[in-house]
């Protein structure tokens, strides 16, 4: 593994409709724990698609190659600084409600 990378293990992933957004997320841990989410979203029936690295309550471009270099692995590149003031406000109160949501559903017994 190149130095400096992290990590990230897939452990769950969610689709769901919130306020009127469609969102889709693949949960992520790394090895000290920390959570991320792969988040896609759009209003429900319309374009553009959008797509999210929510870390948090902060939203990061994110670009994500599959079976990176022909390896059996994927790799995830995660840009700083946040981009979440250029988010619609609507868009990112659904986002983070489907996370709440869905952390809560793990939470369960």
């Amino acid at each position: 593994m190149e130095e400096g990378l992290t990590h990230w293990a897939t452990k769950d992933n969610r689709r769901g409709l919130f306020d009127n957004y469609t969102v889709m997320g693949f949960k992520y841990q790394n090895a000290s724990g920390e959570i991320g989410w792969h988040i896609t979203s759009w209003l429900s029936g319309f374009d553009p698609v959008h797509d999210y690295w929510v870390s948090g309550r902060n939203f990061h471009s994110v670009r994500m190659d599959f079976f990176y270099n022909g390896t059996p692995y994927n790799r995830i590149e995660i840009f700083t600084p946040p981009i979440t003031s250029g988010i619609e406000q609507e868009e990112r109160k659904a986002v983070l409600k489907a996370i709440t949501e869905w952390e809560k559903a793990d939470a369960a017994p």
